[in-house]
């Protein structure tokens, strides 16, 4: 059983970090600008699954809805 006064300690907690990682996310391009290329290569391949969606093979049989 959750308590009112634990789920206004989550609500504060949970506040403060988003203004927290707010204010670090400005600070990103400014960072990034200082890293050297192999750097730079390794935190844009850390970060593409969260903005690109996974490129998976598919096989001919995966369309056999199709034929009906």
């Amino acid at each position: 059983m959750v308590l009112e006064k634990d789920k206004l300690k989550a609500n504060e907690i949970r506040e403060t970090l988003t203004k927290l990682v707010m204010a670090e996310m400005q600070k990103l391009p400014k960072l990034f600008e200082e890293l050297e290329a192999k750097e730079k290569l390794d935190v844009l391949c850390k970060l593409l699954p969260f903005i690109a969606p996974k490129i998976e093979q598919i096989h001919p049989n995966d369309f056999n809805w199709i034929k009906d």
